[in-house]
């Protein structure tokens, strides 16, 4: 992403309640070892910083570098430069989080590549926890129009679906420069989610109802899934 853009992303998202997100991390982690902890997907850093308020130090893995250089002056965890789908480590991780909707930007191959790579740098009783929008979101965001503004920084949203896919068109201007940006998200279904943790070496343990972890339902707008990593025998 570029500069302008993630500026903007940067100063919206930090309006959202990532303590309320965090809490429900931290329920879903349990009593579960959390020495090493890595957030896939990091961002500019809001999530770590939540988490670092209640007590976790996650380390950050992101490929967008200008993201990373965000995150270094909001926390002082640990960041790596790298892609979720061929990260590798020397360093095995006890749990390994993806919130807010990291899934979503890949394609149903890329969904389970990720996977399967982030379990090879899991320890073998370590978890993988993740959120993701449901087809709910399809449905809400199809031909959705959204503009805020913050000061002099200011983004003109519009949405659409195309199959599997929501596309966002982003118009953003941020200290008087101004880009248009394209996102496209893949709405994953239950099924396929299953799919791919199945073929990852990974055994699906619960799936909740973001962000209260309530009864999962096919129908909500965001579900958050446990999976840990098969024992070998």
């Amino acid at each position: 992403m570029s500069k302008v853009f993630n500026s903007i992303y940067d100063l919206f998202m930090s309006q959202q309640p990532y303590a309320k997100y965090a809490q429900c991390y931290l329920r879903a982690i349990g009593d579960r070892d959390c020495s090493d902890i890595l957030e896939a997907g990091c961002g500019s850093g809001l999530f770590i910083k939540a988490m670092n308020d209640l007590g976790l130090k996650p380390a950050g893995l992101d490929r967008d570098k200008q993201m990373l250089k965000l995150a270094k002056k909001r926390t002082s965890a640990h960041v790596y430069h790298g892609d979720i789908c061929s990260f590798s480590s020397e360093k095995r991780w006890d749990v390994i989080y993806l919130p807010l909707d990291v899934l979503n930007y890949l394609s149903r191959y890329q969904l389970k590549k990720a996977l399967t790579n982030l379990a090879l740098i899991l320890k073998e009783d370590g978890i993988i926890v993740f959120d993701v929008h449901g087809r709910k979101r399809a449905r809400v965001m199809h031909g959705a129009f959204a503009k805020e503004s913050i000061n002099d920084a200011q983004y003109l949203l519009k949405s659409r679906r195309r199959g599997s896919y929501l596309v966002y068109d982003v118009d953003s201007k941020f200290n008087g420069k101004q880009e248009k940006y394209r996102l496209k998200q893949r709405i994953h279904s239950v099924n396929e989610i299953k799919w791919a943790i199945r073929r990852s070496n990974l055994v699906l343990d619960d799936c909740f109802r973001a962000w209260d972890l309530g009864v999962p339902n096919r129908h909500a707008e965001r579900l958050l899934f446990v999976c840990s990593k098969k024992q070998r025998h």
